[in-house]
Order: structure tokens, then sequence, then C-alpha cells
């Protein structure tokens, strides 16, 4: 940390016991003190009642000076736990989660989780000594990398994410409550909740059905939780575990059509779509009622197989079409009034010839 500029003052009396020179002197560093502090050189911090150069303070545009008015140090003090008989500082989450709060910067669990793996890998490195601190890994990351800037702390993503807090406690939530019934103990209810949101986010559910049979395995998997931490055998458990997963149709092997379908091309999904699950035909009112599928097999299908000399069901409807408007002349063994009519339209037949 950077020198510490603590300002000091004589008292009356001392004053009037110091030399003029020497006086003069302590004047001049007083008022080049005073002046850091208007030109906002220097900031107070509070806490550990100093004044400090402004890089040791935190950027904070919510604050007038533009700085956290708490420095680095004590923010950092204020986030792990000191450990009086090696005389150093350890990580502690809740504190650190209560210092990003203050600075409304988001935590983000995973970032804190790879500070704390770096730590435990510095303590068993040969030299023995842990690389800094998770605190100051997430924070350095949060305030570095670009996908975090502009976020702030609403924008966490902790492992207990949406979650009630109630006097700095985690605790279920009202619907986990709801769902699960009464009677268990808030650890309880938070397990089932953990499970509950990760089967939700990564199962298909669309029936209530579905919804039943991840509410039996969360269930399933407390009970499974607390009879290995018991020590007792887990077998039925397991076996009653697997057939639910039957049940939902929730086995690897049931959902191996999925990963083959990750393979395939566009074109084999539509093909696949279709064979499986075709599109059935619309109803009258909603089939072709402008006319467009029609526009679309006459001129295009009808008159490209027509010009490439292909019959088919296309060629045909063009033809039916075409009719509509082609004009053919009469026939020369029409009765004398179509012949009359014809020859004043085409004239005498005798000199067309």
């Amino acid at each position: 940390m950077g020198k510490s500029r603590h300002i000091t003052t004589l008292s009356p009396e001392e004053v009037r016991k110091t030399p003029v020179a020497e006086l003069r002197k302590k004047y001049v560093a007083l008022a080049e003190q005073y002046g850091k502090v208007m030109n906002r050189e220097v900031l107070y911090c509070p806490d550990c009642d100093d004044f400090k150069g402004t890089y040791e303070f935190y950027a904070d545009a919510r604050h007038p000076s533009g700085y956290f008015p708490t420095c680095k140090n004590c923010l950092k003090m204020q986030a792990l736990d000191y450990d009086r008989k090696t005389d150093t500082y350890k990580d502690n989450r809740d504190k650190t989660i209560e210092v990003f709060r203050k600075l409304d910067l988001p935590f983000v669990d995973g970032i804190y989780e790879k500070g704390l793996q770096e730590v435990r890998d510095g303590e068993n490195s040969a030299s023995g000594s842990p690389k800094g601190t998770a605190f100051h890994y997430t924070l350095v990351a949060v305030k570095s990398l670009p996908q975090y800037k502009g976020k702030a702390f609403i924008n966490s993503t902790m492992s207990d994410t949406d979650i009630y807090v109630d006097d700095e406690k985690r605790v279920a939530r009202p619907d986990v409550k709801r769902i699960f019934g009464d009677g268990m103990t808030e650890a309880d209810y938070l397990f089932l909740q953990d499970e509950y949101d990760d089967w939700m986010q990564r199962t298909p559910v669309d029936s209530k059905a579905q919804e039943t049979i991840i509410i039996q395995l969360c269930f399933n998997q407390l009970n499974l939780w607390k009879a290995q931490k018991a020590g007792r055998d887990t077998r039925n458990l397991i076996d009653s575990f697997n057939s639910l997963l039957d049940s939902g149709h929730l086995k690897p092997k049931q959902n191996a059509g999925n990963a083959v379908a990750d393979t395939l091309t566009f074109g084999q999904l539509i093909e696949k779509w279709e064979n499986e699950k075709p599109i059935p035909e619309p109803d009258p009112e909603f089939r072709d009622v402008d006319n467009i599928g029609k526009y679309v097999r006459v001129w295009f299908f009808g008159h490209l197989c027509k010009a490439l000399g292909i019959r088919n069901a296309y060629s045909e409807e063009y033809d039916e079409e075409i009719k509509k408007y082609t004009v053919e002349r009469p026939d020369e063994s029409e009765d004398s009034e179509t012949m009359e009519i014809y020859e004043r339209m085409f004239g005498s037949v005798e000199k067309s010839r």
C-alpha cells in the first residue's frame, strides 16, 4: 500500500514553542497537504481515519469524488478473515459478497471458485505460499472483463440465485414450501429447491405428470443424501430413483435420440421431423386462402415442367389454367352463322387459302 498522508496540526501551545523557521516549514507542508485535498489528489478514508492517494480507492461514479469512500485495504479487511496464529487473511464468501454489494459489482460464483482453486494450488505448490485471495481474483476479473462492464450487484450469478434473504441468512422461496409441503427443516427445503431448479432448467417439462416425477426425484435425492451421510443401506433408494427416471423417460439411454439429433444436418433434421411428427393438413378456412400455393404450382412448377416437356400433375394444372387465357381459331365445319362471323373477323376462307 502507498504511504498514508494523515494530516497533523499543532496545538496553540506547540505553535508558541516552535521556532519560526521550523514553523514555516510545517506551514508549507500543511498547505501542500491541504492543496492536495482540495485538488482531490488524496482522499479521506473514514475506516482507517487517514488520507490516501486516489489510486488506493476504487473508482465509483455513484460518489461525488468519483471513488468509493473506503480505501482498497479497508475493503480487503472487510472481505477476509484474519488468522491471528499465522498472521494471514483467509477468504470468506459471505463477507466477500457483502463487499461486492457495497461496491455494486456483480459477484460471479464461478470466478470466485476458480480464485479459491488458485489459492489452494499456491498453498500446495513447492513454495507453499498462496497466490493472493479469491476476493482479489474475483474483483479484478469483474472490473476488467468486458462482459461485466456496466453490470451491477443485481446481475450477480451465485449458486443460490433467486433466493430470499432474511437477516443475512439464506432461506427457501415460499413456492418451494408450497410444492414440497410443510414439516421439513430449512436445510431440507434449500436442498430440494436447488435440485428442483436444476431439474427444471435441464429437463423439458411439458406435462404435470413429468413435474410430479421431478418432485419425487428431489425427495428421493434428499433421502438418498441423508442415508449416505448416515451410512445406511441405499440400495432401495437407488432402485426407486432409477424407477422414477424410467417413468419420466429421463435416463441417458432414453435421451440418446437427442444426442443423435445434434449430429444431423439441417436437411436431415427436417426429414426426421417430417417422418416422426409431420405437419397436419390445415383447416379449410386456413388452406391457401390467398391462392399463393396455386400461384407457385401453376406459374413456377407447372411452367417449368411444361418448358422441359415433363408431363405430371403440375404441367396438367398449368394447361388447365392457361386455357382460361387462350384464344383458338374456330373450326371450318361450324354452321353458316358461325362461318359468317368467322369471315367477318378473319376474311373469306377461300381468300385465306
